[in-house]
């Protein structure tokens, strides 16, 4: 991504398979928003005193998307209640211009199943790979990093210290490089089972007022 507004998706290769995974897209005041391709449902985490949490969503039947706001507010399409008000799901992070190291903002969990693109579709210019070929038959997952062009240029892999393999490739916004690393974990505590993706989001989780 660069000062433009700019289109990008990502996509995941197992050799000969192709599979597409997000839409990532500038925003008209320079935050970035994503979008899962082929799913319609979510599965939400987040974190509340050091410990995951299970947010109840109420999904009204759009595709998965988050905003990453240049505040560092974070928003989802799907809704949380209170149980007296609705409103979108949102999270307090990192201001834009307060990132230097590479902070991780969200963990997905891929499921077994992913639906096949033609691998036609994937532009060179714009448009990022990530190869699975040659990882072993473990659950997959992607950790997305945010950090400053400056300190992105120190960091050699892996991203992640409890990675036993990894794949990455990253995309430029202004003086951000966002990564994606696509990953198998050595521990086997964090397995999931699901057929659907499931993602966690680095933050505070700010509910309905």
């Amino acid at each position: 991504m660069n000062s433009t507004k700019r289109y990008s998706r990502i996509f995941l290769r197992n050799k000969e398979n192709f599979a597409k995974i997000m839409n990532i897209f500038d925003m008209a005041d320079g935050s970035v928003g994503m979008s899962f391709y082929g799913f319609e449902k979510e599965m939400l985490f987040g974190i509340k005193n050091n410990h995951r949490v299970n947010i109840e969503a109420i999904n009204e039947g759009e595709r998965p998307k988050i905003s990453f706001h240049k505040s560092g507010i974070i928003k989802l399409m799907s809704k949380i209640s209170n149980n007296e008000t609705i409103d979108r799901i949102t999270w307090r992070g990192t201001p834009f211009v307060d990132i230097r190291e590479p902070r991780q903002m969200m963990e997905i969990i891929l499921p077994p199943k992913l639906l096949m693109a033609d691998h036609q579709l994937y532009r060179n210019d714009s448009d990022i790979i990530l190869d699975a070929t040659g990882f072993p038959d473990k659950q997959w997952r992607i950790s997305l990093f945010c950090s400053s062009k400056d300190y992105m240029s120190h960091i050699r892999p892996p991203m992640v210290n409890t990675s036993e393999y990894e794949y990455s490739s990253s995309l430029e916004g202004g003086n951000l490089v966002w990564t994606w690393v696509l990953r198998v974990s050595t521990s086997h505590a964090g397995k999931m089972d699901t057929q659907e993706i499931l993602y966690f989001v680095a933050g505070d989780i700010v509910h309905p007022k």
